[in-house]
């Protein structure tokens, strides 16, 4: 019997413990190859400059893909290794040579990954087509997708993935290379002390989660600066968090008799503590994994809800335009009227047109800026006709002759600018800008930022400037507004600052819609390989557990007690990284929310749903595996 002959008898005898890995390769080669097709398919060439998006976000995302993958192949096969280690040291208290040993496995390690690929590339050339009319549907684009195999994207993605199985195998080549006989034996058979408690480094944990957090909170103060300070602390302290917290919490319920004693926590409770050491670096990595896959999904998922709100902030009106001419509007309204169309709503507001200038923590001084002056009385008349959603929160600001509100320009999706109680400067006077809102006011009719004064402030500026009047109208018929549209541009002054739904700009929506599609699916990778990292963990805990639970029900554990006890074990695993990947991700969405200056809660909680969702079925997949083992 040759090597490649017992390297595949091993595959196969092995194939159920290797399922779910394998299927998780196979999903990774095939959106893998998905996304490199991208960049030769014809059709998506021809789409002129949402090819360029396609391009440049499918090879970002497809280089976070890559990593990660990497990272998950490693991390996944070490514990293939240890599991196997007992097998391996048979086979060379048989005679076989350490070099013989790892040789069956390289070749073990190439078998799964050729059939990963293989499979995998077969489901991506199947299923391409269908992914890409969802690319072409969520990004708007009008195209028609044919179906198209590309051979370089093949060549590309297997020799990718065949490098990185390859590289995987050399390094568990190493490894048993570099074993003892003795240490194979043994390796199931080594049990975990309880860690000696350090409450100093699970104080720290702390400060520096909280820490991070104030940076991430406070990013638009410095982005540059807090991202970066935010991130490291935050993980380190999560590290840190798992490694002594942790074991804090594990013995505080051990010392907890009256709880130790009740039901199964005495079984479930001391498996988990005593494997606190073996497992906290685990269970911190996929915390932080957690984190990047929701705030990574969260965010796209924020800027599509954006994108699909924003019309009311970009188009309030479907018709604008700047004149105080009595007659000029009439004669608006008279050809409105021959459109077949009746006035709903007109907004008629005077503003003026001013330079503020302040400085930034950028540096850059915006004084040659222009910007829009309204009277706070009109901009509360405004907010109050158009039903702003958040007009509570408007209400509540009373400006002083001293104090100003900014109203972002209607195009700025996030801004790293922090505007709150900064100082502005208007005319030589100095303001403090009381806040920073998004809210519909003049749309696309006037795309400058607007600074709301107090009524009395504004009186003060009108007497040193020129007052224009703006004019938003509502119709309720819409159909035919391009020809109403030249319509109207035949008025000759008020052709220039004319502004009809018609001429809205739809490229962002496919802007977003690739980058939503991308980081959606990048996301789904991510949450598979994630729930996949504690799965391997568990599963071969489970046959080092096997004979504990053997023992126990012979001394009259039931059935009902067993699924008890590994419901709470396994349901530990699965809550503290989830509820702490869960609270980091909330506090990315609550940083995101200032940079948008929106507020982005429906998207986090259903990015929240969804995993939640997802490690469920994890949870439940474990549970039935752990059990069978045990059977």
């Amino acid at each position: 019997m040759n090597y490649f002959s017992i390297a595949y008898s091993n595959f196969k005898r092995n194939v159920n413990t290797y399922r779910l890995y394998i299927m998780s390769m196979i999903f990774s080669v095939m959106v893998y190859y998905n996304f490199i097709e991208l960049k030769y398919n014809p059709d998506f060439q021809k789409a002129n400059m949402s090819n360029l998006y396609i391009d440049t976000m499918s090879k970002i995302v497809a280089y976070l893909l890559l990593a990660f993958i990497m990272f998950f192949i490693w991390f996944s096969s070490s514990f293939f290794l240890k599991q196997r280690k007992k097998e391996i040291g048979i086979y060379a208290f048989m005679g076989v040579t350490n070099y013989q040993i790892a040789y069956i496995y390289t070749i073990e390690v190439l078998i799964i990954g050729v059939t990963s690929i293989i499979i995998g590339l077969f489901l991506g050339i199947i299923f391409c087509k269908l992914f890409l009319m969802m690319l072409a549907k969520v990004a708007i684009l009008n195209m028609k997708v044919n179906f198209f195999f590309s051979i370089k994207a093949v060549i590309e993605t297997t020799v990718i993935f065949f490098t990185i199985f390859l590289a995987n195998s050399i390094f568990g080549y190493i490894n048993i290379v570099r074993s003892k006989l003795i240490d194979l034996f043994n390796t199931s058979k080594r049990e975990e002390q309880i860690p000696k408690l350090n409450y100093i480094k699970g104080i720290l944990s702390i400060i520096f989660i909280g820490i991070g957090y104030y940076f991430a909170l406070n990013v638009k103060s410095n982005f540059a600066k807090n991202s970066p300070l935010a991130i490291l602390l935050v993980v380190f302290g999560t590290y840190w968090l798992f490694g002594a917290g942790y074991s804090i919490f594990m013995k505080y319920l051990l010392n907890k008799k009256k709880f130790l004693y009740n039901g199964t926590n005495i079984v479930s409770i001391s498996n988990i503590a005593f494997r606190v050491k073996n497992n906290y670096r685990t269970l911190a990595t996929v915390a932080i994994l957690i984190t990047i896959t929701l705030t990574c999904y969260g965010t796209v998922a924020s800027l599509k809800y954006f994108v699909q709100i924003r019309d009311s902030i970009q188009t309030p009106y479907d018709i604008s335009y700047v004149s105080n001419d009595k007659s000029v509007k009439e004669e608006v309204k008279r050809k409105i009227e021959k459109n077949n169309s009746n006035i709903m709503l007109e907004e008629n507001t005077k503003f003026l047109m001013i330079k503020p200038h302040m400085k930034t923590q950028f540096h850059i001084d915006d004084k040659n800026n222009v910007a829009i002056a309204l009277k706070y009385y009109d901009f509360m008349r405004i907010s109050n006709d158009l039903k702003v959603k958040d007009l509570k929160k408007i209400e509540k600001y009373d400006l002083s002759d001293n104090e100003v509100l900014c109203i972002d320009v209607p195009t700025v999706v996030m801004s790293l600018v922090d505007y709150e109680n900064k100082e502005v400067d208007i005319n030589n006077e100095k303001y403090i800008i009381k806040n920073n809102l998004k809210t519909p006011l003049f749309g696309m009719g006037i795309p400058a930022p607007c600074i709301v004064l107090n009524d009395d402030t504004y009186n003060k500026l009108k007497s040193t400037t020129t007052e224009y009047e703006f004019n938003g109208l509502k119709i309720s018929n819409t159909e035919n507004i391009k020809s109403l549209a030249k319509d109207l541009e035949s008025i000759d002054s008020i052709k220039d600052s004319l502004y009809t739904n018609e001429n809205k700009d739809k490229s962002t929506y496919s802007i977003f819609g690739i980058l939503y599609f991308l980081g959606a699916f990048l996301s789904l990778v991510f949450i598979v390989a994630t729930g996949s990292i504690i799965y391997f963990k568990l599963v071969s805990e489970a046959y080092m557990d096997k004979n504990k639970f053997v023992i126990l029900k012979r001394i009259g554990m039931t059935d009902r007690e067993v699924n008890k006890a590994v419901s709470k074990q396994i349901g530990i695993c699965y809550i503290m990284p989830l509820a702490i990947g869960i609270i980091h991700s909330c506090v990315a969405m609550i940083s995101l929310s200032k940079l948008m200056n929106y507020n982005i809660l429906i998207p986090t909680v259903m990015s929240v749903i969804i995993f939640i969702i997802v490690y469920l079925i994890y949870f439940v997949a474990t549970k039935i595996k752990y059990l069978k083992i045990l059977s």
